[in-house]
């Protein structure tokens, strides 16, 4: 296990070490004010409220340049709300998304995507052809004093050339309060805070469940879920195609070990049916899987094999045009 995680260069050690050093930036301004651009584009994590229930970010960079990174991106291409005339080109124009959910009825999601944008030739081609390239009708609104883009269940506000805020409308709005107040303060918790530190991480994602339970719902299907309070993972894109190492942590130990006794049982039957994959000529999967149970928490890390990532992003979105999900 130490061998794999050092070759990784992903550290679990570090996921559950103490309280870090929290960088904070905070522009003070009167009420209505909105941040000035330098302050917008300075820290992309200044721009999120506190009390997400996960938090996540993504080197776009690094990803599109994966087996599987164009099918991923050509997918989060379509959620985005701009003319199918001038949309992102991810791998050109993107160079990191950071993002979170809060707790609603739904779940709001906020986006932050920086890189550089040509907000005028994103705006000019929605004037000219105000659909996205799923075929969805744009729409524009007004919102503390900023301009946002609608488009079926997503929305998108160009905040300067290198900021982009995105998500669900409530999402996008939760952002866009902080810059009109004038004060953006980067606001994450600290075991957050500590993974972002991670060496050879290009991929960061954290959940923290002890204040929203799982539902029900997902337990009953997912029963390695029951009784979790939090997640964290990290990965990189390098050989041979996805690398991720993990934590869950559970209310007690004794469902810590129920849960790695099932996932454990989950790799070995898809280990078990390599031969339907080979039939349907679909890469094995799983390089390399290992886990651990420490007190409460599970300890895992994993190797995915690139082209088999990219075929199966390819047959989700085949499953989704079928039943209509697109």
């Amino acid at each position: 296990m130490k061998r794999l995680l050092a070759r990784l260069g992903l550290g679990l050690s570090l996921l559950l070490a103490g309280c870090g050093s929290q960088q904070e930036h905070i522009v003070d301004a009167a009420a209505g004010r909105r941040a000035p651009d330098v302050a917008i584009d300075r820290d992309s994590w200044g721009l999120f409220p506190a009390g997400a229930l996960v938090w996540g970010q993504v080197d776009i960079q690094a990803l599109s340049r994966a087996e599987f990174g164009p099918a991923i991106l050509e997918r989060a291409q379509r959620g985005v709300p701009l003319s199918r005339g001038a949309g992102i080109d991810w791998a050109k124009d993107v160079e990191t998304a950071h993002f979170a959910v809060y707790a609603s009825a739904r779940g709001d999601v906020a986006t932050v995507l920086k890189g550089r944008f040509d907000a005028q030739k994103l705006r000019d081609a929605i004037t000219a052809d105000p659909v996205t390239s799923s075929g969805e009708p744009i729409s524009i609104s007004k919102f503390a004093g900023a301009e946002v883009i609608h488009a079926g269940a997503w929305s998108l506000s160009i905040l300067t050339s290198r900021t982009i805020a995105v998500g669900t409308e409530i999402g996008v709005r939760r952002i866009l309060e902080r810059v009109e107040e004038g004060r953006v303060a980067r606001a994450l918790p600290h075991w957050f805070e500590k993974m972002l530190q991670t060496a050879g991480g290009r991929a960061h994602l954290g959940v923290d469940l002890d204040a929203q339970p799982v539902p029900a719902t997902i337990r009953s299907e997912l029963d390695f879920l029951a009784g979790i309070r939090g997640a964290r993972l990290i990965g990189n894109f390098e050989s041979p195609g996805l690398n991720i190492a993990g934590t869950l942590s559970y209310d007690t130990k004794e469902r810590a070990e129920h849960a790695r006794s099932r996932i454990d049982s989950n790799v070995t039957s898809l280990e078990r049916a390599t031969w339907l994959l080979t039939i349907l000529k679909v890469p094995r999967p799983i390089r390399r899987f290992e886990s651990s149970v420490a007190g409460q928490t599970v300890q895992f890390a994993t190797e995915l094999e690139g082209r088999a990532v990219a075929m199966g992003v390819g047959y989700l979105g085949e499953l989704e045009g079928k039943i209509g999900l697109e």
